[in-house]
């Protein structure tokens, strides 16, 4: 299944608007061939996992949320957790989606109810995950203060649990905050983090986003060469990867790097290419960032009528996604057209408008309570990590007290076996004793009776020879008698 997105850093690969109908038709009739669940869920992560038109997605995302919808009354077993997480990342990637086309309402209330799902699930990288979604979410209504809130929430959570595309995600994220507050040392800060973390883990995508987001720092400062470096530099990888909305984000920051330096020919070529790729995707923030781009280059040249027509596009396009950044940019570009067309009243409309909004950028309070946020998350993070040093010796010392008290229980149970074996062998001495005593009595009773039978035979043999006369003494007297 599509992972989880992160939609501040827009992390999709690749898009196209194309048989949209005949895609999804084909998908359903599929689906309704199939009776188990579990199977319809796979044949939609499947199509998923295969399609590149983003708007697809969403409708496949609509379907996953209807199908694990069904399953959640319990969560006893393998598949009761299969729908929940399948229930869980579709909210979430549906969400993403909606706040790219400009949804923040409905996005907002779909990331919440997948935060929830997630810690019922007890999945703190996913849950980490839609924290940083919903602070993306407040930070682009221009809400700072809870954005910063939910990207620190998740980052005590990533800093222990590993998921490292959010981990990067989370640095570029708060990274962005800081810039907004034009704290650039301090956003530079988080990017290099970032890169740091993408290049430990030879994470192409992060890089790129690294690249592009240090990129922007060097530009605000008037490094123009060195930012530069960094756009192409992000911008060759995300050709190498495909990523249409990244290749639209360098396209836009190198025309803006152009147009600093009045190349205005150049950083025209380079905000339509962007525009094109944005349009395709939908990707309203995007466009009317880009046609805001568009309106002060055609402005600097004194072209009104294409000035206007961009400003006007851009400003209508940056209400209804109710950025407050993008608004003020809209609002001040547009009201220089007013200004040169003479059109006083209107104009001044777009002044009080920009000023409105740079005022609930611009808070001081807000910048205060960023630093307070920051400090705050530093002291909790190295009471953090004392108390996970702590947990690290008593856990040494537990296994070493244990260790000895296995060598303890070794000993005991080794003692018990060789007093055993002693034993077993003074028994087997004992009655070998016995043994030989009555083999030794035996064998005197033997030799006993064989002296008895002797002392017999020579005795019997004795009587025999007293008994028989001598043989030359008979022959003697037989001669005698014959003579008389």
């Amino acid at each position: 299944m599509k992972k989880t997105v992160y939609f501040t850093l827009l992390l999709f690969t690749q898009f196209g608007l194309f048989g949209q109908n005949s895609k999804l038709d084909s998908l359903k009739i599929k689906l309704s061939l199939l009776k188990n669940d579990s199977a319809k869920i796979a044949a939609v992560n499947y199509c998923i996992d295969h399609e590149t038109d983003m708007t697809v997605w969403g409708e496949c995302y609509n379907i996953l949320i209807q199908i694990s919808g069904k399953h959640l009354t319990s969560l006893r077993t393998t598949l009761d957790t299969f729908y929940h997480r399948n229930y869980a990342t579709s909210l979430n990637n549906k969400a993403s989606i909606n706040q790219i086309h400009g949804d923040i309402i409905n996005s907002l209330e779909l990331f919440n109810q997948a935060l929830v799902v997630y810690e019922k699930l007890g999945d703190k990288k996913n849950y980490a995950a839609c924290l940083i979604n919903i602070g993306g979410t407040y930070d682009n209504q221009g809400d700072l203060n809870r954005a910063l809130d939910y990207y620190h929430q998740s980052l005590k959570i990533l800093e222990v649990e590993e998921n490292i595309e959010a981990l990067i995600a989370c640095y570029i994220n708060i990274g962005n905050v800081y810039k907004k507050l034009n704290d650039h040392e301090a956003a530079l800060r988080y990017y290099q983090k970032s890169l740091l973390v993408s290049e430990k883990n030879k994470d192409r995508n992060g890089i790129a986003h690294a690249y592009n987001f240090i990129g922007i720092i060097y530009q605000i400062k008037g490094n123009k060469t060195e930012a530069l470096d960094y756009f192409y530099k992000s911008l060759k990888i995300k050709e190498e990867l495909n990523d249409l909305v990244g290749i639209s984000q360098c396209y836009n920051n190198i025309g803006t790097t152009f147009k600093r330096t009045s190349q205005l020919p150049k950083a025209i070529n380079f905000f339509n290419k962007s525009l094109d790729i944005s349009m395709k995707l939908l990707d309203k923030k995007a466009i009317a960032n880009t046609l805001d781009n568009l309106a002060q280059c055609y402005l600097e040249i004194n072209d009104l009528v294409k000035a206007y027509g961009f400003a006007k596009q851009g400003f209508d396009t940056a209400v209804k996604i109710t950025s407050p950044k993008i608004i003020m940019n809209s609002a001040n570009t547009l009201k220089r057209v007013y200004e040169k067309q003479q059109n006083y009243k209107l104009a001044y409309e777009m002044f009080n408008l920009e000023i409105k909004m740079r005022d609930s950028m611009n808070n001081k309070e807000v910048q205060k309570l960023a630093i307070r946020k920051d400090v705050q998350y530093i002291y909790e993070k190295k009471e953090l990590e004392a108390k996970l040093a702590q947990e690290k010796k008593d856990l040494v010392t537990q296994q070493q007290l244990k260790q000895r008290e296995k060598e303890r229980n070794y000993f005991i149970v080794g003692f018990i076996l060789v007093l055993i074996l002693i034993l077993f062998m003074y028994r087997n001495y004992k009655q070998k004793q016995k043994a030989n005593k009555i083999i030794l009595h035996q064998k005197y009773l033997v030799e006993e009776k064989q002296r008895e039978i002797l002392d017999s035979i020579h005795y019997a043999k004795r009587i025999q020879l007293t008994m028989l006369p001598n043989e030359n003494l008979t022959a003697k007297k037989i001669e005698e008698l014959r003579r008389l």
